[in-house]
């Protein structure tokens, strides 16, 4: 074998390759998904090739190849003690019994509990092998758990080596969200050092009272079950804002906020918490006013809003959207620069809508990145547009989404490339019929890489191209809708994006071929 070989760090290297250790944690986006950490067949008989190969490649391998399971079965077989009918110790368990079990349990950092073999095995088992082993945990190297299905034995799980608990789906009624519970209620004695929690829970005073005392949580995503009401209280609300490391927190479905909320902290509230967001079916703005009254957010950066009812676009709520800005501008800081406000409601559920030029508060804040759409907004005026790009001078992303056609002429395309210099990301509506002679544009080179614009019906696809192409030469990403036009305005509206390739094209060959001319000059 080659010397290189028989090095340890290279092996990994190539058990690296062959199965990339793909952590549910996305940390870029702060998010946790269902990533795939498992092995698949194909992988796993290559990596078992490798553990058969020599001793040297053998323990990397072997890393590997347990590095994630979806199933306890294959490590509860290694105990000879086990009956493989009746899933029952048959005699007292020995050091010499757990050996194997120890020496791959050991491995295991990502565990998928989800419905297989190892389900049958009596929860009495279980708290058996644990006793043998000192009331280690099952699997005692556990980073990673998630739980698409609630079994006796998912708090067994639990070790101070957790890091993260994934069981967005919600489990079913009965016993099984029953496990989940009991799981969640062991975390802060038995998880201590949990950083990630994305769970959904149907009801229960103590699970909210042992998330509040998960003292390292960085990461909360909270929904209710089942769609079943989840009400926090004053209390827990309260509780959850001293907690010290907490920086991102997500609260989903059918979760309620209470109606009278504690009254606001005289100092500094969620020490660390940086993004917040509120997906809930709330019914009033009040809500959403009530939390952000907690007290001042100091850290606060990211705020993410979704309505699901049309209940909160009509006109008695137009004092509380006032209300809501006004809070959110004296609450936070000059750190805060990300405001997403946005629906999936259809606009024939909306008969109001927010006047933009009733909530001045908005221009106070010192947005990077801005999300909103009609029907939310009654309307975004050429002179709105203008007032946001003079507000937030540093804005990299603008996303304006309608449902209707815009009556903004095209010009509104060079002013914000004139007047934001680091915009990034676009999506706005224009009428792509009103636009002077492509000529008459000015010849740019703004660094905007996404542009996509809303429905409009076109007239000339090269003339809009070259318009776009003067203007915003760097877009990667072009994209249109194309909802409400018909079969030959869709076509018009591809051809532009077929242009704007073929324009790049042709510049990045007259680059090459300058650059070529200079070298032999």
């Amino acid at each position: 074998m080659h010397r290189a070989l028989q090095i340890q760090d290279i092996i990994r290297e190539i058990c690296e390759h062959i199965f990339p250790t793909f952590e549910p944690i996305v940390s870029p986006n702060e998010t946790l998904g269902p990533i795939p950490c498992v092995p698949d067949l194909d992988t796993s008989r290559t990596l078992l090739s490798m553990c058969m190969t020599c001793r040297a490649f053998s323990e990397p391998a072997l890393d590997k190849l347990w590095w994630g399971i979806d199933d306890l079965w294959p490590l509860f077989k290694l105990i000879p003690a086990l009956s493989p009918t009746g899933y029952l110790l048959r005699w007292p368990l020995t050091e010499s019994d757990l050996a194997a079990f120890d020496h791959y349990a050991t491995r295991v950092h990502f565990y998928h509990s989800k419905r297989r073999q190892s389900e049958n095995l009596p929860l009495s088992t279980c708290i058996q092998i644990m006793q043998s082993r000192n009331e280690e945990a099952l699997l005692p190297s556990l980073l990673y758990l998630r739980a698409d299905i609630g079994t006796p034995d998912l708090h067994l799980l639990l070790s101070p080596s957790l890091r993260a608990l994934y069981a967005p789906e919600g489990l079913a009624a009965g016993v099984a969200a029953a496990d989940l519970q009991a799981c969640v209620n062991s975390i802060p004695r038995a998880a201590l050092n949990l950083q990630f929690l994305d769970i959904q829970i149907m009801e229960g005073e103590r699970c909210l009272d042992a998330i509040c005392a998960t003292k390292n949580l960085k990461y909360l995503r909270l929904g209710s079950s089942l769609h079943r009401t989840l009400p926090l209280t004053p209390n827990f609300l309260e509780k959850l804002s001293t907690l010290p490391r907490l920086s991102k927190l997500i609260f989903l479905d059918s979760i309620q906020f209470p109606s009278a909320f504690p009254q606001p902290s005289p100092g500094e509230i969620f020490p660390s918490l940086e993004s917040v967001a509120i997906h809930c079916r709330f019914s009033s703005v009040a809500q959403f006013n009530g939390f952000l009254s907690l007290g001042n957010f100091l850290r606060l950066k990211r705020l993410d809003i979704r309505i699901h009812n049309p209940q909160m676009i009509r006109s008695s709520e137009d004092l509380l959207w006032q209300s809501f800005f006004e809070i959110l501008r004296r609450n936070t800081t000059a750190i805060f620069h990300s405001l997403s406000i946005t629906t999936a409601l259809p606009i024939s559920t909306v008969v109001h809508g927010i006047s933009i030029s009733s909530i001045p508060d908005l221009f106070h804040l010192q947005l990077t990145d801005f999300e909103i759409g009609i029907p939310i907004l009654q309307s975004v005026s050429y002179e709105n547009i203008l007032n946001m790009a003079d507000s937030w001078p540093n804005l990299t992303r603008l996303v304006l989404t309608s449902h209707k056609p815009w009556n903004i002429d095209c010009e509104i395309l060079t002013e914000l490339a004139n007047r934001l210099p680091h915009l990034r990301t676009l999506q706005i509506g224009v009428d792509a019929q009103r636009f002077s002679r492509v000529n008459h544009i000015p010849v740019l080179n703004h660094p905007l890489e996404s542009l996509a614009l809303c429905d409009s019906p076109i007239r000339s696809a090269i003339a809009f191209a070259r318009l776009i192409d003067r203007i915003f030469p760097n877009v990667e990403v072009f994209e249109y809708s194309s909802e409400y036009l018909n079969a030959a305005q869709s076509k018009l509206w591809k051809d532009v994006d077929s242009f704007l390739h073929h324009f790049k094209g042709a510049r990045q060959d007259q680059m090459r071929r300058i650059s070529t001319d200079v070298r032999f000059i």
